[in-house]
């Protein structure tokens, strides 16, 4: 019997979704997928950019399943529970967005559910007290966290404290609000629909059941754009972790917006540095020296900018071992191309990728999602398989020497190793 034979990878084309309007600017963007049990509806808000507007976002998406009109804590709780369904708040400094995963035999009590809560939710001192409460004591957790501890560092260096891309909950803000105030923000800045997205099993029913609700909802007034933060100075940052057994090391830096024309040549090398298993930076930090289990890197994109981080954790002693090898890797790749099975690797692992997750509705969405949210082509995925195809080790070593130089970047490093800053 013989084995098939090998061919190229030509990743399928993403498929466009089906789309409608709603009230005012709201889009309903559709992808179904005959054959799936399961549905998903997410209805992105965009987060306003109003004094204090951080944390009442925070707290809004905390609060979420406390509390309608009619229903209490408990009483949302045992409907998801009946209905087979997983209610889930994502929010960053742009988007607040409410995930809704159920079997579509169960999704008409879940999406109304789900509106109720966007349009009826109550905020009352009680459960805003016990909220509160919670957070201060996963607050004193995570503070124990070297991870959490670089990353709040790293962020409000790269983007500055009172941005809200830099910001973190601190203890001081959680007492400035009261329940009435949070109500009035959420009534008047934050509930603002941009997009209701449905994935999966999206029967008639459905489709008809959110447009006879979302189309007649009453939204908030837009809010104002997020500023683009302002270009800073890379810094080198060392901080102390008196009871740390490990430390902590994190490199950084700003990256243009996903509309760049450098965008997709930053992902290709960000999966050559340390995006995969096969990357560069995992097999020598990692498999040849030993010094840590993990070590990879990512860029995380927003809507006025994106951001580039490695992170790894290392024994206290070899931090700085392995800092310095960390530099020279990336030194070595601003001035050495890398080889061509590095190249060929990369490559077949950004497309298999691609092609094993492409008949995932919901991973479908997400792309479609990213593709809006950041203003990219529609054929922004196909535009990524040709460059993906033509990239040439020399095209990375130029985005590395541009964006990825040690020298550009910011670095903290957690450790006991360092005296407490006078």
């Amino acid at each position: 019997m013989r084995s098939p034979k090998l061919h190229a990878i030509v990743p399928p084309t993403l498929p466009l979704p089906v789309e409608e309007k709603l009230a005012q600017d709201t889009a309903l963007l559709m992808h179904n997928q005959p054959g799936q049990s399961l549905l998903k509806v997410e209805v992105i808000l965009e987060v306003s950019n109003v004094p204090f507007s951080s944390i009442y976002a925070y707290l809004a998406a905390k609060m979420l399943k406390e509390g309608t009109v009619t229903k209490s804590h408990q009483d949302i709780t045992e409907i998801l529970e009946l209905c087979g369904a997983h209610l889930k708040v994502h929010l960053n400094a742009d988007h607040f967005t409410l995930e809704l995963l159920v079997l579509a035999s169960y999704a008409p009590p879940a999406i109304a559910l789900l509106f109720e809560i966007l349009q009826e939710v109550r905020f009352s001192k009680d459960r805003l007290d016990h909220v509160r409460a919670l957070i201060a004591q996963k607050l004193t957790l995570k503070t124990a966290q070297n991870s959490y501890l670089s990353f709040q560092r790293f962020k409000r260096t790269i983007f500055g404290s009172s941005h809200p891309y830099g910001w973190s909950v601190l203890r001081q803000d959680l007492e400035r609000v009261d329940a009435n105030a949070l109500q009035h923000h959420y009534n008047t800045a934050f509930l603002v629909p941009r997009y209701v997205l449905l994935s999966g099993c999206v029967t008639e029913s459905c489709k008809q059941d959110i447009k006879r609700r979302f189309g007649a909802l009453t939204l908030a007034q837009s809010p104002l754009p997020l500023q683009k933060p302002r270009v800073r100075t890379a810094q080198n940052i060392r901080q102390n972790a008196p009871n740390a057994l490990q430390a902590s090391i994190l490199l950084g830096r700003v990256l243009p917006k996903a509309s760049h024309r450098d965008y997709i040549s930053l992902l290709i090398a960000n999966q050559a540095i340390g995006g995969y298993f096969g990357a560069r930076l995992v097999q020598i930090i990692r498999e040849k020296l030993g010094y840590t289990y993990s070590i990879s890197s990512h860029i995380t994109v927003l809507k006025q900018s994106s951001y580039w981080w490695l992170y790894t954790e290392t024994s206290t002693q070899i931090a700085q071992k392995a800092y310095r090898e960390i530099q020279n890797q990336l030194e070595r790749l601003c001035t050495r191309p890398i080889t061509k099975q590095e190249l060929h690797t990369v490559k077949q692992h950004i497309l298999g990728e691609y092609i094993g997750r492409v008949h995932d509705p919901f991973w479908t969405m997400s792309k479609i999602k990213n593709v809006r949210l950041h203003h990219l082509p529609s054929d922004h995925y196909a535009q990524l398989a040709d460059a993906v195809a033509c990239i040439e080790a020399a095209d990375i070593r130029r985005i590395t020497q541009s964006y990825f130089s040690p020298t550009a970047l910011t670095s903290v490093i957690t450790s006991a190793e360092y005296p407490p800053a006078s």
